[in-house]
């Protein structure tokens, strides 16, 4: 059975099953060699639906205010990793209702066929891909100080997520640059 998410996509794009949305909806010159590229699509409805919208109701919490979405993940133009997750809005009680500084969780479950050799983009090469990321949007002011942070409480032998700065686009819409970190759970 496809999602709402696919038939849209396959409305869109006939025969575009091989290639995610995600992957085909940000350009070459969307591309920064500085700066991996992660681009999250997520049906409109599926976020601004005043009954129904994640982003719409920022404030609801658990896996009936979860969504299906694609995301792929770039390093210098080349797609490193791309499928599809849950989407949730992130932020507790710093959850935005007007929807300006979006933030998200994405789940990689397996459901979706999460691929046991999917490519640890957070950790590098031969290590366990994380299966929880939150895209964080981070102020100017404070972006830098978060990724200090994370590394001070790392080489002090605190648990601390994995993180990469990335220029985030929705639906094919840059919004900003983010933080993408790794969630890690109790």
């Amino acid at each position: 059975v496809e999602s709402e998410l696919e038939s849209d996509i396959l409305s869109t794009f006939p025969g575009a099953k091989a290639a995610l949305l995600s992957s085909m909806i940000v350009g070459a010159n969307d591309h920064r060699p500085e700066w991996p590229l992660l681009s999250l699509v997520v049906t409109p409805h599926d976020l601004y639906d005043a009954a129904s919208g994640i982003m719409a109701n920022p404030l609801q919490r658990g896996r009936a205010w979860e969504r299906t979405g694609q995301v792929s993940y770039f390093e210098n133009g080349v797609e490193i990793l791309s499928g599809r997750v849950d989407v949730w809005m992130h932020g507790g009680d710093q959850r935005r209702a007007n929807g300006d500084t979006p933030m998200f969780r994405l789940y990689f479950r397996n459901r979706y066929g999460a691929d046991p050799n999917r490519p640890s983009v957070l950790h590098g090469p031969g290590r366990e891909a994380a299966t929880r990321w939150v895209i964080r949007h981070t102020p100017h002011t404070n972006f830098y100080g978060n990724v200090f942070a994370f590394e001070i409480a790392r080489r002090n032998g605190a648990l601390a997520p994995a993180f990469k700065p990335v220029c985030f686009f929705l639906n094919g819409e840059h919004i900003g640059n983010y933080l993408l970190i790794e969630q890690i759970n109790r």
